[in-house]
């Protein structure tokens, strides 16, 4: 499970239930928003590091490429707000 710090100082979790199927796309847009701009960098890394460690896992590919979308995501509103990559 990845963990961060949202806007308003709140933890932001995905997934929130490991053995649930991955969220929906049109679901992801809105858990990239919640989390802090400042911590998009490092979320986008958790993600990225936790889809590593889970890549010969077949049950697990579902929600790796979500964590992939989101990673995209992530680095599109890093470059759409002029944050540093």
């Amino acid at each position: 499970m990845t963990q961060i710090s949202s806007k308003d100082g709140h933890a932001v979790y995905f997934p929130l239930d490991p053995a649930a199927p991955p969220p929906a796309d049109d679901t992801l847009p809105a858990i990239v928003e919640k989390v802090d701009p400042d911590q998009l960098h490092r979320f986008a890394r958790r993600l990225v590091d936790a889809a590593q460690r889970r890549r010969y896992e077949r049950t697990a590919a579902p929600m790796n490429l979500a964590r992939l979308k989101l990673v995209r995501l992530c680095i599109d509103r890093l470059i759409a707000e002029g944050g540093s990559l």
